[in-house]
């Protein structure tokens, strides 16, 4: 059986050698020559004391041979062809030369004779890389790093170097001298090596190479590959198989975990237990590994242990313990399968290894558990709705874990309790609130929230109260049914105390539109200043109409500036519409305590200063009923119309009140005596 793999790292050696050699060489046209001159010398005295310079330039056409041969000359002497020559040096005169100064030395007439030349001794650097394991040497480092972390082959370092492969070199330059193959340049057939040292650089190199490692039936380990069993021994001692969990492991045989029906090593088993936990959801698992229910949505998770009932920290999945005892090794358990855990022990040479595994076999799982929790907890979706509502914390102050035991235990299980039926209306009215409020943040102050409202159609505002006005009367239910005190709970940042909050600032912002005063009649107008002036005698309309008449404050304040002002025509308006006023002072339909709402404006009204929109904030306040802004500026009407409220002036109001007024009205029999 296969147990993966294992890396050896295997150590190198990167010399760098320095070579010392002699290789003979062809001589050249000169120092043939030369030579020959010194052989007839040698052969005939008579030439022994002709001038070198008159051989030269008579017989060999050299012109200038203190320029052409002075060093040949010179080299011929210090590679030991020719003899030393007394008295001849850099600085010696060149015409004071004979022919027979010019005397070869054994090996210079040996070689003379074979057209050849001594060589000079030669230092040449040579790169080889030595394979300290198998005593060989290969062809470079490349693939190889200055340091592992795997386990090493052989240790060495600069405290246990192997000896320096000398033997191992000389037969790589003979076998480079035989074939020719790859050899320096440097080298010749015919070289003579003198010496091979290493120099200072020398490196430590490191090859990994993977082995396969397997295990047979009677549980011995081995490494394919491998040198020799000791470096296998060495490598598996420190080669990590899998570590052994925490919790004790039942022991199995090699042959019996091959017969299981799929198995794979332990390091594997999260993501094992993580990939069927995502695809099904209903399982049990060990509470060694019950965070995997972490991230996972809508999961039913049963941990068999002791008897409890908990929700994990998202409010989304159910935990539930149940008074069963695991199987010795079950990790994890659903539908389809049971995950187990088990070790197979290993041995090589005299030492032992134990191996964690993983297998699989046919799940047998309980079906009565299985059935009261999915009855309870998975019908629609309903219940995890409202656990990520309501939070797992908080939930647990309506439940305690005994009667959600034996709610689970019972012959009868109801979809929603009456509790969960009360959360759940919460839940809708917030869900109606938010869809309502839509990208407005939460929490939000009142005002945030009365801007977004009023940007809205008018029958918004109503349906936004009806909804508040139902939410407290549900929390009321809900206190009551289960005696808990909602303020006293710590909601933990959940949804549920985030709707707490916003409902609370959803109801503050609409109350504002909501007068009792206004209730009972069907519409509401709203003077200014220049419509009271120009036709006071409208509010003699008003006597016999359901309609709300109010006159803001900042009317009041104007009409007394501009009766004390010096033109005579506003200060008898001005006074004509303060007499009016007065007059119908103490009916019910005429409000004149309105100061201003400017925070129901828009940003550039309420930042502008202008007074008129102190009148103009009144009418918006009673948006739901639908005010009418009665004014004679055409401007302010502009103003009125861009903040949704309707304007008509004061005499087109007369006209349509008394159009709408029965003959026998009161209003208009009153204006009728007054006349006479």
């Amino acid at each position: 059986m296969n147990l993966g793999k294992a890396q050896i790292a295997y150590p190198f050696v990167e010399y760098s050698v320095q070579v010392t050699h002699h290789t003979e060489r062809k001589s050249t046209a000169m120092e043939w020559m030369l030579l020959e001159i010194a052989q007839k010398a040698e052969s005939f005295p008579d030439y022994a004391n002709i001038p070198l310079e008159n051989i030269l330039t008579s017989i060999f056409s050299v012109a200038d041979g203190n320029i052409l041969l002075r060093q040949v000359l010179t080299d011929l002497v210090d590679v030991s062809a020719l003899e030393q020559i007394p008295g001849f040096g850099d600085r010696s005169d060149w015409n004071q030369i004979r022919c027979g100064d010019l005397r070869l030395t054994d090996d210079g007439r040996r070689l003379q004779c074979e057209g050849k030349l001594p060589a000079k001794a030669l230092i040449n650097n040579l790169s080889v890389v030595y394979d300290v394991v198998n005593n060989r040497l290969v062809n470079s480092s490349k693939g190889m790093s200055d340091n592992t972390s795997y386990p090493k082959a052989k240790d060495i370092g600069e405290n246990n170097m192997p000896g320096f492969p000398s033997s191992l070199i000389n037969l790589r330059i003979a076998e480079w001298q035989s074939d020719g193959k790859n050899a320096p340049s440097w080298l010749q057939r015919n070289s003579r090596i003198d010496s091979i040292t290493p120099k200072e650089n020398t490196k430590i190199k490191w090859q990994n190479t993977s082995h396969e490692i397997t295990i047979d039936s009677n549980g011995k380990l081995s490494l394919s590959g491998a040198p020799n069993e000791e470096i296998a021994e060495a490598v598996l001692q420190d080669t990590d198989l899998g570590a052994m969990p925490e919790h004790g492991l039942p022991i199995i045989g090699v042959e019996t975990l091959l017969n299981k029906r799929k198995y794979a090593p332990y390091a594997k088993i999260t993501n094992s237990i993580e990939n069927y936990a995502s695809k099904a959801n209903f399982f049990a698992v060990t509470p060694y590994f019950s965070n995997i229910i972490e991230g996972k949505s809508n999961k039913i998770c049963l941990l068999l242990g002791q008897p409890s009932y908990i929700f994990d920290d998202t409010g989304k999945n159910v935990i539930v313990s149940i008074p069963e005892a695991f199987p010795e090794g079950l990790l994890y358990q659903d539908n389809d399968r049971s995950v187990y855990a088990a070790a197979v022990e290993g041995h090589i040479g005299a030492n032992s290894r134990m191996i964690p595994y993983i297998y699989e076999d046919t799940s047998v799982f309980s079906a009565f558990v299985l059935n009261q929790v999915k009855k309870y907890y998975m019908m629609d979706r309903r219940m995890m709705r409202l656990l990520d509502f309501i939070g797992e914390v908080s939930y647990r102050e309506f439940y305690t874990s005994d009667y959600i035991r034996d709610l689970l235990n019972s012959a009868e299980i109801q979809e929603l309790t009456p509790i969960d039926k009360i959360l759940d209306k919460l839940l809708k009215l917030d869900a109606k609130m938010q869809n309502t409020l839509g990208d407005v943040p939460s929490p939000a102050s009142s005002e945030t929230i009365r801007s977004a409202l009023l940007g809205k159609e008018v029958e918004i505002l109503g349906d936004v109260r009806e909804w508040t006005t139902q939410w407290r009367e549900t929390l009321e239910s809900l206190q009551n049914k289960t005696m808990v005190d909602i303020n006293t709970i710590d909601w933990q940042e959940s949804p549920f105390g985030l709707a707490l909050e916003r409902m609370e600032q959803v109801a503050d912002a609409v109350a504002i539109f909501y007068d009792d005063a206004a209730i009972r009649y069907n519409k509401v107008y709203v003077f200014d200043t220049c419509a009271l002036m120009h036709y006071p005698d409208v509010l003699d309309d008003f006597t016999n109409n359901q309609a709300l008449v109010i006159i803001p404050r900042q009317v009041l304040v104007e009409l007394d500036r501009h009766k004390t002002t010096n033109d005579d025509k506003k200060q008898y308006q001005a006074r004509q519409a303060i007499r009016k006023i007065h007059e119908y002072g103490e009916e019910p339909w005429l409000k004149q305590n309105e100061d201003n709402y400017l925070e129901l404006l828009s940003e550039s009204f309420r930042e502008s200063g202008i007074e008129d929109f102190y009148i103009l904030s009144v009418a918006v306040k009673y948006r739901i009923k639908d005010p009418v802004m009665v004014t004679d500026d055409d401007n302010f009407q502009n103003f009125a119309l861009s903040e949704g409220v309707k304007t008509i002036t004061a005499h087109n109001l007369h006209e349509k009140l008394t159009t709408s007024i029965s003959p026998k009205g009161k209003g208009k029999n009153k204006k009728k005596k007054k006349k006479t």
